[in-house]
C-alpha cells in the first residue's frame, strides 16, 4: 500500500525494463532492501494502460510498476461474505 515516486532521466528510446533497472538503484527505506527485492517479477503499465518490459517510453510518461495479487479477488470476496454471514452482507442485508 505504498506509492513510491521517482523522476528519472533516461536516454531516448529507453524501455520500461530500462526504467525499472534504473529505479531499483534506490533503497526503499533506510535498510538495505531495494525495489527489486520487494517486487521480483513486476508487471508494467503506462498511465494505467498495460505495457510490456519492451515498451519504449516517451518523455513525460508515467511508468507504473505493479505487483501480482496475493489473493484472488473472487476468493477474498467469498471469504468476507462467509465471515459476515448471509443476513448482513450484500443483497440480503436488511436496511432500516
Amino acid at each position: 500500500r505504498h506509492v513510491l515516486e521517482r523522476e528519472l532521466e533516461l536516454p531516448e528510446g529507453a524501455s520500461a525494463a530500462d526504467a525499472w533497472g534504473a529505479c531499483c538503484l534506490w533503497p526503499v527505506s533506510t535498510g538495505e532492501t531495494t525495489l527489486q527485492q520487494h517486487i521480483p517479477n513486476p508487471l508494467f503499465a503506462v498511465w494505467g494502460q498495460r505495457a510490456t518490459a519492451h515498451t519504449v517510453l516517451q518523455p513525460g510518461q508515467r511508468l507504473e510498476v505493479l505487483r501480482g495479487l496475493r489473493v484472488d479477488p473472487k476468493t477474498a470476496r467469498r471469504e468476507r461474505f462467509a465471515k459476515q454471514g448471509k443476513r448482513t452482507a450484500g443483497l440480503f442485508s436488511r436496511k432500516k
